[in-house]
Parts: structure tokens; sequence; C-alpha cells
């Protein structure tokens, strides 16, 4: 009965993780927003945007940031998707992939966590 217990909940725990939508940006139509994904409205605002592209990409489609015409030296392009991290709790999450440089010189990829109200995390970890 105890192993039955432990299976369960094992199985409650991988069926709640929300996975990201669209991860390698196949869906949705070239020069359109990823499905899944969006460019901040204070982004947007300031002339930046990003569409599906399928030339030069390592594989299938891939996304492109398109900078604003005028944007500030302190401002920077950003495709985002919010993603549940309950069913992530206690494990070790990797991102990958591969980056081509523009000309800023500038790209990368980072995660961003947010801090639920009265739980302390560990130490915050440099993406």
């Amino acid at each position: 009965m105890r192993h039955i217990l432990v299976l369960f909940a094992l199985a409650t725990v991988v069926l709640a993780q929300v996975k990201p939508a669209n991860p390698g940006f196949e869906e949705g139509e070239p020069g359109s927003v990823p499905t899944g994904w969006f460019v901040p409205q204070m982004l947007k605002a300031a002339g930046f945007d990003a569409k599906i592209v399928d030339q030069g990409c390592r594989t299938g489609h891939c996304a492109m940031i398109t900078p604003a015409a005028n944007p500030s030296a302190d401002m920077f392009g950003n495709l985002m998707q919010n993603v549940p991290a309950e069913g992530y709790r206690l494990h070790r999450i990797r991102l990958r992939a591969p980056l081509g440089i523009g000309s800023s010189g500038h790209d990368c990829v980072s995660s961003r966590l947010r801090r639920v109200p009265g739980i302390t995390p560990k130490a915050p970890r440099v993406v």
C-alpha cells in the first residue's frame, strides 16, 4: 500500500508540470509572433517586435526579435512566456538554445523566477 501511495504522489507531480508552449517556435506563421509567446507591451510601444522566420535557422523555424528604430541605450528586445512553476518545485531546469548574434553583439537566453511572498528560496543563480 505504501508503494502505491508513493507512485500516486510521483505521478501527480509529473502530471502537474505545465510545459512551455511552442518551445521550438514551430507553431504559427512566418512573420508573426510565435504562438504562446509575447513581446512586453512597453517594448512594443518602443518599437520592438518579434517574428517567426524560416531562413537562417539551425532546424525548422526560429524566432527573431526586430529592434526598435532608435532605442535608448539601456533598452533591449525581449520575447517572453509565463509558465507556472508549481510542478517544477525542487527540480533542476536547464535552458538550451542556439543563438545568432545580431548587430548589438549582446544576445542571450535568460530566465527569471518570480518569488512568492513568505517563501525564502535558495540564493538566485545566474543563467
